[in-house]
């Protein structure tokens, strides 16, 4: 969904840049925590959330990486499909399809093909 660049560093190499400056090895170990939480916390949710609480999460998370505000609420600037929304946090693309729909007829949430636009952004948080 984003453009990359990749990296590599041997082994030897690493440990010889960790060894020279070991302020480097303290930020390296902040980094590799915060990730840590932030993947435990991604797979907690994923694994003990209900499909509702998913699918807000999700949808507030893109939001967030990806929307653009306008008149309307936060336009998400990525076209996805609904069978790749559901297989990002593990639901079927019907459950997907349902819960779109249901936050679309509440208002919530507004979609075009695959356009969305958190209309209520706010609501979803409550889900949250």
């Amino acid at each position: 969904m984003e453009d990359s660049q990749v990296a590599f560093i041997s082994r030897e190499e690493l440990l010889s840049l960790l060894r020279d400056h070991e302020g480097m090895v303290v930020n390296l170990l902040w980094h590799l925590c915060r990730v840590l939480v932030s993947t435990q916390a991604n797979l907690t949710r994923l694994a003990l959330a209900d499909a509702r609480f998913r699918m807000a999460g999700l949808l507030l998370d893109l939001g967030r990486r990806y929307g653009q505000p306008t008149n309307e609420g936060m336009e998400l600037l990525l076209s996805v499909r609904r069978r790749e929304l559901a297989a990002m946090i593990g639901l079927t693309p019907e459950t997907a399809r349902c819960l779109l729909s249901r936050f679309r007829d509440e208002g919530i949430i507004r979609t075009d093909r695959r356009q969305v636009v958190l209309v209520q952004p706010e609501r979803l948080e409550a889900f949250t």
